[in-house]
């Protein structure tokens, strides 16, 4: 019998996986890379530093994360069971 492959949730995934940072053009501004096994959350500061070095902001500027930056376990997301 062969042997079965890993389960993708065993999370021990190879490769890398690039957290991007674009204008309101989608035109690249800055990337973070980090292995694939990585949470999300640990490349958000690094790709929000970007922001510093482009200068002063305006009042309207608006930053969109994907809710994979956000580090809580998703069941402290989820509101208390009846």
């Amino acid at each position: 019998m062969a042997a079965s492959s890993r389960h993708q949730a065993d999370r021990c995934k190879q490769g890398m996986k690039r957290s991007s940072m674009t204008d309101g053009n989608g035109i690249p501004l800055d990337r973070v890379v980090a292995e694939a096994s990585q949470h999300d959350s640990p490349l958000l500061a690094p790709i929000l530093d970007t922001l510093a070095e482009l200068g002063p902001l305006s009042d309207d500027t608006n930053v969109h994360v994907d809710a994979g930056y956000d580090p809580r376990p998703p069941a402290t997301s989820l509101p208390p069971a009846r």
